[in-house]
């Protein structure tokens, strides 16, 4: 068994270093908009996964799937969609420098299920740092409000009469029903207010974000 050691220990010494050797650095190159096209990277080969190391500083990057664990990613400018409410940005580290973060919008059917939320922003990291020329912005990406008096909008939580405001953690104005979701804990996006008698829409619902991370918000 003591002969053993020696043996076990440069194994594992071995696996550890050709892990990190599968380390890579990629940038984004604008070409396309796909984070999953191997084409849209410029770096090692394919699109960073596991252990990378990702940078954006401009164009559009719209995020469809789950990413790999990255040890890094880090947005200089542009704009990053995420689509599908399953999508996450995962990373040891997340630096937002500058540019935007948002999603998509969610789909207005009801569904024979129920309301169906179909899009957020979800990020997962140790650390999250966000600077003051960043911006993390859903607003609107919730269900959409009404564009007429007879429209009361969609979402959970829809306006229950013309002239009415959508409930969400707590009741819209002058809609006393349709209570979903709780105010300290959102994890759904807002329904949309109903529309006006001048014909003029109320504002669409607002998206969700899910953040899994130390949050860090930089000075500016």
């Amino acid at each position: 068994m003591f002969a053993m050691k020696p043996m076990l220990i440069l194994l594992l010494c071995a696996s550890m270093a050709a892990g990190m050797a599968r380390a890579g650095n990629y940038t984004w190159n604008n070409t396309g908009s796909n984070w999953f096209s191997d084409a849209n990277w410029d770096g090692d080969a394919g699109y960073p996964g596991n252990g990378d190391t990702a940078t954006m500083n401009a164009g559009t990057l719209v995020l469809t799937n789950e990413t790999g664990y990255l040890a890094s990613f880090t947005m200089g400018g542009g704009t990053l969609p995420f689509t599908n409410w399953n999508t996450k940005l995962s990373a040891m580290s997340i630096t937002l420098t500058a540019g935007t973060v948002t999603h998509g919008d969610n789909s207005d059917t009801n569904g024979a299920d129920g309301w169906t939320a179909d899009a957020r922003v979800w990020m997962a990291c140790s650390n999250l740092s966000v600077g003051s020329s960043a911006f993390i912005n859903v607003k609107g990406k919730g269900y959409r409000g009404g564009t007429n008096q007879n429209d009361f909008g969609c979402g959970p939580g829809a306006a229950s009469a013309a002239l009415t405001g959508a409930a969400h953690g707590g009741y819209g104005g002058n809609n006393p029903t349709s209570l979903y979701g709780v105010a300290s804990t959102p994890a759904q996006p807002g329904s949309g207010g109903a529309g006006n008698w001048a014909g003029q829409p109320l504002a669409d619902g607002g998206g969700g974000v899910k953040i899994d991370a130390d949050l860090d918000v930089l000075g500016g």
